[in-house]
């Protein structure tokens, strides 16, 4: 019959199976898809090296990409009360604020997907929310910010990210209320939830095995005395160690910083205790970060990197830089990089 006819015939007893179709060819450095690097680290940087002692690009003032309003509080310091209460001034003084205040120009989840591992939000209030804050009052609440990175967390789980927390240093205020780190806590747990680290014994830990616990974002806190902390780790000394210097002005002032971090050794890592290189000159981060990302791609050219370095408004170049400086130990920093296990990135 005509059907039986159009049937395909079954293949010989002895032929074998089709062979399955090769898989990808590994990416190059170039090729490296930044979106999920940390997946493709060889076996031995993932079974044996903790968060602390990977080359991280992280976003300094992460989230502070515009000028919502600029809080009385902050504004009556340069105009007097009076003038700062008022509204219309407070529309005219943001074109001013803005330069100071802006230091990135992509979302929280796009830096994310750019290779950013570290994300730094420092926190005021705002009509009775928690807001990231550069002084002014940026355009994204904590829980909105938050709820990008689990987006991030949940999509790709090769990956673990950084989240530093902290007041913002022209909304002092904010620490006077215990109520105000209630309502961070509870907006970590309600967005992160599982996926938070719970034992500040886990940051020793190797990157694969926070992502076998699925503990795959390391939130450390400052917060004042009296709060107990129930849904991040303590920013302390022994957790946190950063570049910075209060008097570092010039692009050249932040290389002089990063050259006595490298003599000394403060550049070598330490399990348990995240460090960052500060690549960040105050004023006008926008502007100046172009200049200064590229004056630290030269310094990155001087020797190893096995701790994470603060940006502001990074470009893939940089980003790129420091993620294969991951690479650079392993014999496989020029060559073609090879998948660490099953991921499977699309």
């Amino acid at each position: 019959s005509s059907s039986s006819s159009s049937m395909a015939a079954p293949p010989p007893p002895n032929e074998p199976p089709p062979s399955p179709a090769l898989p990808p060819p590994p990416p190059t450095p170039l090729e490296l898809p930044l979106d999920a690097w940390m997946g493709w680290l060889p076996a031995e940087v993932r079974g044996r090296r903790s968060l602390c002692e990977l080359a991280l690009p992280g976003a300094h003032n992460s989230g502070a990409r515009e000028v919502q309003c600029i809080p009385p509080a902050v504004l009556s310091g340069y105009l007097g009360e009076f003038l700062a209460g008022m509204s219309f001034v407070n529309a005219i003084a943001k074109p001013f604020a803005t330069p100071a205040a802006v230091c990135q120009s992509l979302t929280v989840g796009e830096l994310l997907r750019a290779g950013i591992r570290v994300l730094d939000f420092r926190l005021g209030l705002h009509d009775g929310q928690v807001y990231i804050c550069h002084a002014v009052v940026c355009g994204i609440s904590l829980e909105e910010a938050l709820q990008e990175a689990a987006i991030f967390l949940r999509s790709r789980e090769s990956e673990v990210v950084a989240i530093l927390i902290k007041k913002d240093w022209e909304h002092r205020y904010f620490d006077e209320s215990l109520e105000n780190w209630a309502m961070v806590q509870d907006c970590l747990l309600r967005v992160l939830g599982d996926l938070v680290l719970t034992d500040e014994a886990g940051m020793a830990l190797p990157i694969e095995e926070l992502c076998r616990r699925g503990q795959r974002a390391v939130v450390l806190a400052e917060a004042p005395p009296g709060v107990e902390l129930f849904a991040a780790l303590p920013m302390t000394g022994a957790t946190l160690d950063k570049s910075w210097k209060a008097s570092t002005q010039t692009v050249d002032d932040m290389l002089g910083v990063l050259a006595e971090w490298r003599t000394t050794n403060r550049m070598l890592p330490k399990p348990g205790r995240l460090k960052f290189l500060e690549v960040a000159v105050p004023g006008a981060p926008r502007k100046t970060a172009p200049g200064g990302n590229a004056a630290f791609r030269r310094f990155l050219q001087g020797g190893p990197l096995s701790i994470g370095a603060m940006l502001d408004d990074p470009d893939e170049d940089t980003i790129r830089a420091i993620v294969l400086k991951n690479w650079e130990d392993c014999g496989s920093g020029s060559e073609a990089l090879f998948p660490a296990n099953g991921y499977v990135f699309s």
